[in-house]
């Protein structure tokens, strides 16, 4: 009992010395970190052991890792009038009687994935057709990403918001901040990235201005995302339906399997000069590098990694199969089975590598093995462009972005042997990992580079600004 007390007592104390404990809003926390209602835990002492150090806002005023990027000297951050929005001045001037799009982002997470990526590339595209944009995280943990967004916009904003989830209301204080910024800013569009998002488009809704959700999901094929938020899939279309006047899709695929008729097809985007000073692809001065970039998830296809791995092993095989992605509990357990001898060597686990380049630069052949329909397969247009043969289940968006036997090859889902088959054609021909690699290039330049991204926000924009009623 005594041991107790003094527990609870030292816990209390720890909370009260807690930076902005005492403006604690415990709804809030639990709103917007569901895990932490999920754990059962306290969510005042989950905030004092563990929610601060990890940089956790303790309420949606108050930005936590925003108001640690005051200490950087990369950015001058100031405050946005009374509403202490953190702000930081963009590279682009105010295009005087342009209009004003609101660009919201749904992370800035310490590692960048497709979508986010995704985001910057639409970003950079709008910032040429003439129109200011202003750009909202929900966080600022990636330095690097907010420094490659500044270039884009006029104002990037940071402010705590989360993601929609069913059967949660929005929260008004975060809804009366998006609100100020639409009318600070003269906002005539919203424009959301992924349809996790819930606040922004609310605030555009009660302000009357279009709201459009550039969707990069497939609820259906995706049961970690509807956990997330809570609802099946077609809960998740009929609310993104009901809070957005436009959609647009990265994909023919998406917009089909979602049945938005009327969605605007707008595919990821590449530059394939951004990859021009990677090595070609070579099996001829050193082994054959076969590898996945991904997030290193089961449904990313492990296990059929791992087992095609240990085909090419028992053969004998000196390709060398690399694994691109974050360190996780499914990485650590290859490496525990290696040591154990229960899987093949010549898996190399590489970690997350931030660059695509950089990625890139480690691969011969790009693999995407997803036990999942991919809405598009940003990694595979990359690759493309970095003049990688690419070698996929024939399911889903791949089945648009790939042309078999001309820039890489499609193989019917599961079937490692085809696979298998697929990578033995660059062993006796390595003249064919390069002729298969420029064709990559070359579809990747024409048909998604720049200027098709480009046509299709033209159209979107002058839906947008054509007379129309929004709500």
């Amino acid at each position: 009992m005594i041991i107790r007390k003094l527990t609870n007592d030292l816990l209390a104390l720890i909370c009260r010395l807690s930076p902005k404990a005492e403006d604690f809003d415990a709804a809030w926390y639990c709103a917007r970190y569901r895990d932490v209602a999920d754990s059962g835990i306290d969510p005042l002492l989950h905030y004092c052991r563990f929610g601060y150090r990890e940089g956790r806002d303790p309420n949606p005023m108050t930005s936590l890792s925003g108001e640690r990027l005051t200490e950087s000297s990369r950015f001058s951050v100031s405050r946005l009038g009374d509403s202490g929005i953190l702000a930081i001045s963009g590279d682009r001037e105010l295009i005087d009687k342009a209009p004003t799009i609101l660009c919201c982002g749904h992370q800035a997470g310490h590692e960048l994935y497709g979508a986010e990526r995704s985001f910057l590339d639409t970003l950079a595209v709008l910032a040429e057709l003439k129109v200011n944009l202003v750009v909202t995280l929900p966080e600022a943990f990636n330095e690097d990403y907010l420094a490659a967004i500044r270039p884009h916009c006029s104002r990037l904003l940071i402010l705590p918001y989360g993601w929609w989830a069913f059967g949660t209301e929005p929260q008004p204080v975060v809804v009366g901040r998006f609100q100020s910024i639409i009318e600070s800013f003269g906002i005539s569009a919203v424009y959301a990235n992924t349809v996790v998002l819930f606040e922004p488009l609310i605030a555009g809704r009660i302000m009357a201005v279009p709201v459009s959700v550039h969707v990069r999901e497939l609820p259906y094929q995706d049961p970690s995302l509807c956990a997330l938020m809570r609802a099946d899939a077609e809960a998740v279309i009929q609310h993104l339906r009901e809070t957005s006047d436009f959609q647009l899709v990265n994909s023919r695929f998406t917009g089909e399997t979602l049945r938005l008729d009327d969605a605007i097809v707008i595919p990821n985007s590449v530059n394939a000069e951004d990859f021009k000073s990677i090595s070609p692809p070579d099996c001829e001065s050193h082994s054959l590098r076969v590898g996945m970039i991904s997030s290193n998830l089961p449904k990313k296809g492990l296990d059929d990694f791992i087992a095609l791995a240990g085909i090419f092993a028992d053969e004998g095989s000196p390709i060398r199969f690399k694994l691109i992605g974050p360190e996780n509990e499914h990485t650590r357990l290859i490496e525990r089975r290696q040591a154990a001898g229960e899987i093949s060597d010549n898996i190399d686990i590489l970690g997350y590598i931030a660059s695509p380049q950089a990625a890139l630069n480690e691969l011969d052949v790009l693999l995407n093995l997803s036990h999942f329909e991919e809405s598009f397969g940003r990694t595979v247009l990359e690759a493309m462009a970095a003049a990688r043969p690419v070698v996929v289940y024939d399911r889903g968006a791949l089945s648009e972005l790939v042309r078999h036997e001309e820039t890489g090859y499609l193989v019917r889902f599961g079937h490692v042997e085809g696979i298998k088959r697929c990578i033995e054609r660059f062993l006796t021909d390595p003249q064919l990992l390069r002729a298969l690699g420029q064709n990559g290039k070359r579809r990747a330049t024409e048909q998604f580079g720049v200027l098709s991204v480009k046509a299709g926000l033209e159209h979107w924009l002058d839906l947008v600004y054509s007379p129309r009623k929004t709500g």
